[in-house]
């Protein structure tokens, strides 16, 4: 599949003498949100151009699989595009109705590239109920054949082309909860478009009263907004009298074949009754609702991004459509929606401390996702031998020197006692913020919380892929009040949550995770794991730990290889591989190091005499003979290894 940098813009055709007509104005999604009722309300409008063909799908390649079933969804050439448009009156605004444009990651810069001066028109309701809507169509035109609790479940296999459904077209679309994501789509058109040239309809707005929306997006669009408008309801939610009779008369494997085998007076007629067939085999029928728990969970995840949403079309969203159901940060322990400190007082304040030692190949990314929505940043280098301290310096309120001390985690009190914020974020020079875990995290202090402590998943890249194997969530104790925390020198486990502190999970999102680039090779992981085994060792013998019994040397490893296989670990590929091995490797390697650093003292001691009884075997001075090398006692009798015995012939 296309990536955004690999698409160009579409260029204008080479037509001598005649002009090309883009269109004027672009309703972009986002799917199931009521676009076809606008498109059908526009299309009956005296000074609007609509094409006969709804969906045009022209710029969103990066959606099109390429195969066979979306080659009749697609308008992949430009000149087929742009004759749709040749038949447009003069005087007349164009539109192009595509829900898919939204969710789309180039159709935004794409139409820009083409169209700088149109009009976008974004249509979106509740997201949950869109997943539930766009789940449903689908199943009802057997583009689906799974549940929707198991569809949300097969998201990570179909992205990776499996479990799809058979014949199914824009195979993108699977990713519902990719498409229910609007402040990242919405953030794409504000990237790339002035704030007048669009215009957001919400569908609720819709139901309540469609003549006034109609009336204020016919403003919106220069256009007579005066003109009668239908209410009728259009694409509605029902059910099929013969089920699977819709999907046949699709014949979306056969279409195209039948295109260019039937003339057109053959196949219009025949399409139009196939249409009114599909028609009278619906019968109008509300949707089922979602059960409770998966409607919260749901809620939970998409939370983020729609305040990144509501930001950018400057209305609280949660609040209209979930009200008090979900409880985002603002909404926590029955405190006010609207999040702010309390009166008179001072907003709370945030600090990141990171802690380094030669990280210049990372630590200028950590900073950057920091720099916009932290009040303090503070670095404490444990005297780096690269240009670490030079990095941070370019971005960091206060640099501090740390002697380098194998606890590194021990380092960081140093970096809170110097952070002046109310809240403190502890992270690695590895480690990026997502914008989503940002915006999560500022809305969670600024609500004044109940809690004093929240703990922050983390994602592990490793080789260039999340590893998914591995335990991310709920996450370690990184984000607190100051104070809140107790720092050891504990490798892994240097902060502690004090005695009664309140601890907050975030929701299971890995947008709300840090996101930790690891081990860029496998010669890195090595050298980590031969570290930090022995660091692990040495801390447990000091911490009075009695010797590991045998059976602890393979209880480890069997541990992670069970957790590898449980947790299907082959579906992460070579790197998750590489990466499971090490772990059990390292659980091995911890507990040997342990029973061998206990005992590496009187080991050198018997080497000593075991080599010393070895020489005995050679004169005090002189050189050695063979007579009397023979005459000598062997080794074996000194209790030293047995002398090597002669090979017969």
């Amino acid at each position: 599949m296309s990536s955004e940098t690999a698409i160009a813009a579409p260029r204008p055709a080479a037509d001598e003498g005649q002009a090309l007509r883009w269109p004027d104005f672009y309703i972009v999604g986002a799917p199931r949100c009521g676009t076809t009722y606008t498109y059908q309300v526009l299309r009956e409008h005296p000074q609007v151009f609509m094409t006969e063909r709804k969906e045009l799908r022209h710029f969103c390649p990066d959606l099109d699989s390429g195969d066979a079933a979306d080659a009749e969804l697609f308008i992949r050439s430009r000149e087929q595009y742009l004759a749709l448009f040749a038949a447009a009156p003069a005087g007349t605004q164009a539109g192009d109705a595509s829900p898919m444009y939204l969710y789309s990651k180039v159709a935004a810069r794409l139409i820009r590239d083409v169209a700088p001066a149109a009009r976008i028109v974004v249509q979106l309701r509740d997201p949950v109920e869109q997943i539930a809507s766009h789940h449903a169509h689908r199943r009802r035109f057997g583009q689906e054949d799974l549940g929707l609790e198991e569809a949300l479940a097969a998201e990570a296999d179909r992205r990776a082309g499996r479990r799809l459904p058979p014949g199914v077209g824009v195979r993108t679309l699977l990713q519902y909860r990719d498409v229910a994501r609007y402040g990242e789509q919405l953030q794409r058109y504000a990237d790339h478009f002035a704030r007048e040239q669009l215009h957001v309809l919400l569908v609720d707005d819709l139901a309540a009263d469609p003549p006034a929306t109609m009336r204020r997006l016919f403003r919106f669009l220069g256009i007579d907004p005066n003109v009668e408008v239908s209410a009728a309801a259009v694409n509605a939610h029902h059910r099929q009298r013969v089920p699977g009779l819709d999907s046949a008369l699709r014949m979306r494997r056969l279409r195209p074949y039948l295109r260019r085998m039937l003339p057109r007076w053959i196949g219009r007629p025949f399409a139009g009754a196939a249409s009114r067939v599909r028609a009278a085999n619906r019968i109008p029928e509300a949707r089922a609702a979602l059960p409770a728990k998966l409607r919260a969970r749901l809620q939970e995840e998409l939370a983020p991004d729609l305040e990144l949403a509501g930001r950018l079309v400057g209305i609280d969203l949660a609040a209209r459509w979930w009200g008090s159901q979900q409880a985002t940060p603002g909404q926590q322990q029955g405190r006010s929606e609207q999040p702010g400190a309390p009166d008179g007082a001072a907003p709370l304040s945030i600090s990141a401390v990171v802690m380094t030692y030669n990280e210049e190949r990372n630590l200028e990314y950590c900073l950057r996702s920091l720099r916009s929505w932290c009040d303090e940043i503070v670095v404490v280098d444990m005297r780096s031998e690269d240009r670490t301290v030079v990095i941070a310096q370019r971005y960091a309120d206060t640099v501090l020197e740390h002697e380098r001390i194998e606890g590194f985690d021990a380092g960081r009190e140093k970096g809170f006692a110097a952070a002046s914020g109310d809240w403190h974020l502890s992270i690695d020079a590895d480690e990026v913020v997502r914008p989503e875990l940002a915006v999560w995290l500022t809305r969670f202090v600024e609500s004044d919380p109940a809690f004093e402590l929240a703990l922050i998943p983390r994602v592990d890249v490793f080789l260039g892929r999340w590893i998914k194997t591995i335990p991310w969530w709920p996450g370690k104790p990184r984000f607190f009040r100051a104070g809140a925390v107790e720092v050891t020198a504990q490798l892994h486990r240097g902060l502690v949550p004090r005695p009664g502190v309140r601890v907050a999970k975030l929701p299971r999102d890995p947008r709300l995770a840090m996101w930790h680039f690891t081990y860029p090779s496998i010669e890195s992981l090595v050298q980590k794991t031969n570290r930090y085994t022995t660091i692990e060792a040495r801390q447990a013998l000091d911490a009075g730990g009695r010797d590991p019994r045998w059976y602890e040397l393979i209880d480890g490893p069997l541990r992670a290889l069970g957790w590898y296989v449980i947790k299907r670990g082959y579906r992460d590929g070579m790197a998750g591989l590489a990466y499971n091995v090490d772990r059990l490797y390292y659980r091995f390697l911890a507990v040997a190091k342990r029973w061998d650093e206990s005992r590496t003292g009187g080991r050198q001691q018997r080497y000593d005499e075991i080599r010393e009884r070895i020489l005995t075997g050679y004169p005090a001075a002189g050189r050695l003979s063979r007579k009397e090398a023979s005459s000598r006692p062997s080794a074996s009798s000194s209790g030293t290894c047995s002398q090597p015995q002669r090979m017969q012939r």
